[in-house]
């Protein structure tokens, strides 16, 4: 496997307004990063998705940091202060095509399988999201698995005085394909849910456009059962709006994550209905 040093350096650059569609080198041949990112702030346009992952990475009220840290994490506390820019790392695992839509600038790319792609989010970023489809199907349609991140400064952490990173992996829209994130320092794992669900559960609302549609989206209660479908991603990444022990603030203070997309376990196969 490559180092995270080494991941960071094989990418495609997706900076606020821009999408770099040419093929992406690898190992040796891998070009450095030297386009900057756009200085200007994009407030986030939520789109078509609906779902909201109450204390999480995209929710302005909230300082939330769960309960326990994240399997094999890192607490850095007391905080210190992070880069000035966070980075979003996107690995194609899944063995197919993807198309990427980041809400804050309304950007669409397609990032190939086996391929990186990067976000870079200058502070503050108030918050937005990465969706992700099979790149034959629209990825703001509104039900697909998402990043969502913020990095800007919390008055309950560090007094407000520098930027905090906060990540989560929602599935509160719906599900596309597993997502696992992890800080890019040391690897430790941070949010998201390996789990095939295509093959595990049948799907109650498939959109018919690669992604099953969370039924209980609109659900805002605290203590909600998730649909059977979702329910073995439960407090790994978000399956209900309330379903925060998904999110990660503060965690990866090194403002630099890398996301792998993996393989869904294949849409076809246990979608009950069309």
């Amino acid at each position: 496997m490559k180092s995270f040093s080494a991941a960071l350096a094989a990418v495609a650059i997706l900076s606020l307004g821009t999408v770099l569609a040419s093929p992406v080198a690898t190992g040796a041949d891998a070009p450095a990063i030297t386009e900057a990112p756009s200085a200007k702030l994009v407030k986030m346009a939520i789109g078509n998705h609906k779902g909201t992952a109450f204390n999480g990475a995209l929710d302005p009220t909230s300082q939330y940091r769960r309960s326990t840290k994240p399997a094999d994490g890192v607490l850095t506390d007391p905080l210190t202060p992070g880069p000035a820019t966070m980075t979003i790392s996107l690995f194609n695992k899944a063995g197919v095509d993807l198309t990427t839509y980041r809400s804050d600038g309304q950007v669409t790319g397609i990032v190939k399988a086996g391929d990186f792609g990067v976000a870079l989010y200058p502070a503050p970023w108030e918050g937005g999201m990465i969706s992700i489809n099979q790149a034959k199907y629209p990825a703001d349609f509104g039900d697909e698995s998402l990043i969502e991140g913020s990095y800007k400064a919390q008055p309950a952490l560090a007094n407000g005085a520098f930027p905090v990173s906060d990540i989560d992996v929602s599935y509160v829209d719906g599900f596309s394909f597993p997502i696992m994130c992890y800080c890019g320092d040391d690897g430790s794992y941070m949010s998201g849910c390996d789990k095939p669900l295509w093959s595990m559960n049948p799907c109650p609302t498939n959109n018919g456009l690669g992604s099953c549609k969370n039924p209980k989206r609109d659900d805002d209660a605290r203590n909600v059962t998730p649909d059977p479908f979702f329910a073995p991603c439960q407090g790994l990444a978000y399956t209900y709006p309330m379903d925060s022990e998904a999110n990660s603030n503060g965690f990866c203070q090194s403002g630099t994550y890398l996301c792998d997309v993996l393989p869904n376990g294949g849409l076809d196969k246990k979608a009950a209905s069309a």
